[in-house]
């Protein structure tokens, strides 16, 4: 799961499955956090392929969840 905790005291409750952002057809065993480097959330799906995503990508992801409530 990833969310927003830039203001922990107003926590944003809306969070994102990791699954559903690199795959969504696709139910991942398991999913490992590898590294933030250049900008993007890098991480191991299912002990073997490389996926990652933008930080703004992923941001903007949980805006639009905010925004639908």
């Amino acid at each position: 799961m990833a969310g927003d905790f830039l203001n922990p005291l107003n926590f944003n409750p809306h969070l994102m499955n990791l699954r559903y952002i690199f795959d969504p057809d696709y139910d991942f065993y398991d999913i490992d956090f590898k590294e933030w480097k250049n900008n993007r959330l890098y991480v191991i799906c299912d002990n073997k392929e490389e996926k990652s995503i933008s930080i703004n990508e992923l941001k903007d992801m949980i805006n639009e969840l905010t925004e639908k409530g």
